[in-house]
């Protein structure tokens, strides 16, 4: 049973992050890209958005996968 108030928060599945960065950098991202992002992420919201947006100001969303975890290897803590 919940606590009063409390939210139990899951992270988001790879559809959902595909459709967060879709919504966010106005693409369609190939799927080596969703994946990369959910991976590096484990679907974390916070840490998505962190990650699209970072991507994004590094002109990062059009690459693929590879590009993707050469970029975030070693941001995960």
């Amino acid at each position: 049973m919940n606590a009063p108030g409390e939210v139990i928060a899951e992270g988001l599945n790879a559809e959902d992050v595909r459709r967060y960065v879709a919504a966010s950098a106005g693409m369609v991202p190939p799927e080596s890209l969703t994946t990369a992002i959910h991976d590096q992420t484990e679907g974390n919201p916070l840490f998505v958005r962190e990650v699209v947006q970072f991507l994004a100001q590094n002109g990062q969303l059009n690459g693929g996968g590879a590009t993707i975890r050469k970029s975030l290897h070693g941001t995960r803590r």
